[in-house]
């Protein structure tokens, strides 16, 4: 099992918002050893944790701003899961800033680089991925997904918001690549594996799901979905 994979285990952050904001203490959770830490104190992955999530602590235009979408629940089967939500974080101090920014609720093997300065560009600060040694053949999952029905999909990413008709998908992913570095400095990076699998409708409960990797191109794969590229 991957470390801290059944999820039983959540640092708590107690992070205060900017007084601009209300001034509110909001909880921030971190997939690490069960950790209390209190204040605006910038995180870094903890007890060897591989994990990191889409909470953060944003420090926008010296504003200080807590976004929290993935959280400790209970899990039916006993002990806790991991629950991941989509929400809208707003960050608005009149004449200064008026910002509203959606957060899908995301958790992946790697880091995230803190504070947040701005919502552009979501890529540049984080670093996923961890190295791998062994040929895995599928991530085991239990799982459950909740789709709202007659909502749209919402883009948000800062000063704009635009409603586009359809709805949102659930995914989970792996992908694997061999990473290099030439003497020029150029990087590169080739897939080796992929695994991918989009959930559009509601589900119960269901347990010991595979999700398979498939190695080398398979993009002649019965199993491959234009997705998958």
């Amino acid at each position: 099992m991957i470390k801290y994979a059944d999820f039983e285990n959540w640092v708590t952050r107690n992070i205060t918002e900017s007084k601009l904001l209300g001034g509110n203490t909001k909880k921030v959770y971190k997939i690490a050893p069960e950790m209390v830490i209190d204040g605006n104190k910038v995180y870094s992955n903890m007890g060897g944790s591989p994990w990191a999530t889409s909470n953060v602590m944003a420090n926008v235009m010296g504003i200080v701003k807590a976004s929290n979408a993935v959280f400790p629940d209970a899990n039916p089967a006993g002990g806790r899961c991991c629950k991941l939500t989509t929400v809208i974080e707003k960050v608005k101090v009149l004449g200064i800033v008026n910002l509203q920014v959606l957060v899908s609720g995301s958790i992946y093997l790697g880091y995230n680089i803190e504070p947040i300065k701005n919502a552009s560009n979501p890529y540049s600060k984080m670093e996923m991925g961890i190295p791998f040694t062994r040929r895995p053949s599928a991530l085991r999952i239990d799982y459950k997904v909740h789709i709202p029905e007659g909502v749209s999909r919402v883009r948000a990413t800062g000063s704009s918001r635009k409603d586009i008709p359809g709805k949102d998908n659930a995914e989970v992913y792996i992908l694997l690549q061999r990473r290099w570095e030439d003497a020029d400095g150029n990087i590169y990076a080739a897939r080796v594996g992929t695994g991918r699998e989009r959930y559009a409708t509601s589900t119960d409960w269901i347990r010991n799901h595979d999700i398979k990797v498939l190695y080398g191109d398979i993009s002649s794969h019965p199993d491959y979905k234009d997705y998958m590229g």
